[in-house]
């Protein structure tokens, strides 16, 4: 199902029921890139844990992510098999049109930009109506610069020390006044000074409510796609991709906050993002018993190995999962026997 940001919040519902229902999802995700001419040395085979992740960083930073895909899977008991509930996303990040949203620079690899258009991706859904997303840093940002603006809407009056007083006297007044749902407030003023002063205040919380009500739905707006993946974050679900590395960098630095320097912070921040990942690639290459044929891996339903040898390969061979807790240990168990079970095994 295509997602764009004229039907995205009308989706929102469908979104977030089928993540509610599922057992696991799974994620693929396009990029503007692959490989920073500015990245000194390709990857090499060679490289240490914090040289790999060093480099995909450095992917992260340059190119954004143009394209999400998402699919959940619930699990039918009576038909005994799974239901899948795809969404495609067109991603956008929030600048124009939106006062005070952060302008984005982002590169583009040429021959990644031709593998998109041989395989149907359309440019014009993408530039023109993707869905808008930031991060949390850049929400952060975002509100100080519009709660900034909101302050220097009405400039102040120029107050002696009675006059002070009394606006702070008047100020508490109509401050509790908005909380309430009275009709009216009555502050007594002795003298037109005083009157001028309450309709500055008026006047200044009128328009402060206003710009403020207008800032949230610029904010809300802006935020756009990520609301999926705190969805997701919030689910604690399985998720499922394949050689996932790339994708997970770019949905933590551009959907999360900006990506640490260092791979150990990454691999804690991830797990506290999404406990339970399951990487196709890394469980084919722990499995002998575990083929490649026609792009999907499958299994020789002669030695299909049990659950638990799998899984103590597997999470011998997973970083992520070499930082994670015990809990999510046991976790990844239930995960990776539902993946056996989509495979029909």
């Amino acid at each position: 199902m295509e997602v764009l940001r004229s039907s995205f919040s009308d989706m929102l519902p469908e979104i977030e029921e089928a993540i509610a229902e599922c057992e696991f999802m799974a994620l693929d995700v396009e990029f503007t890139g692959l490989n920073p001419a500015s990245l000194a040395t390709p990857r090499d085979i060679a490289d240490t844990v914090q040289e790999r992740y060093g480099k995909v960083r450095h992917q992260s930073l340059d190119f954004i992510l143009c394209q999400f895909g998402l699919c959940t899977f619930r699990w039918n008991e009576q038909r005994r098999e799974y239901e899948a509930k795809p969404f495609n996303f067109y991603l956008m990040p929030a600048s124009s049109g939106i006062r005070g949203a952060p302008d984005r620079y982002f590169q583009c690899q040429a021959s990644t930009i031709d593998f998109l258009a041989r395989n149907g991706f359309d440019f014009t859904k993408w530039l023109g109506y993707g869905v808008h997303f930031m991060n949390w840093d850049e929400e952060r940002l975002f509100r100080e610069r519009r709660e900034n603006e909101i302050a220097n809407t009405l400039p102040g009056m120029q107050l002696d020390e009675r006059g002070l007083q009394f606006e702070q006297h008047a100020r508490q007044q109509i401050d509790r006044w908005l909380t309430t749902k009275e009709p009216s407030v009555s502050i007594a003023c002795s003298n037109g000074y005083h009157y001028r002063i309450v309709y500055h205040l008026i006047q200044k919380s009128k328009r402060n409510a206003q710009k403020r009500a207008k800032m949230e739905a610029d904010v809300a707006q802006a935020i756009g796609f990520r609301r999926v993946i705190d969805m997701m974050a919030q689910s604690r679900k399985p998720i499922v991709g394949h050689h996932m590395i790339m994708d997970l960098c770019q949905v933590y630095h551009h959907l999360y906050k900006s990506l640490p320097e260092q791979v150990d912070l990454f691999a804690a921040g991830i797990l506290t993002l999404f406990p339970i990942l399951l990487d196709t690639k890394y469980i084919c290459m722990a499995n002998p018993d575990i083929e490649m044929a026609e792009g999907r891996s499958i299994f020789r339903h002669s030695s299909a190995p049990t659950l638990p040898s799998m899984l103590e390969r597997y999470v011998n061979r997973l970083y992520f999962v070499k930082s994670a807790s015990m809990t999510c240990y046991n976790l990844m168990a239930l995960a990776l026997e539902l993946f056996c079970r989509a495979l029909n095994l």
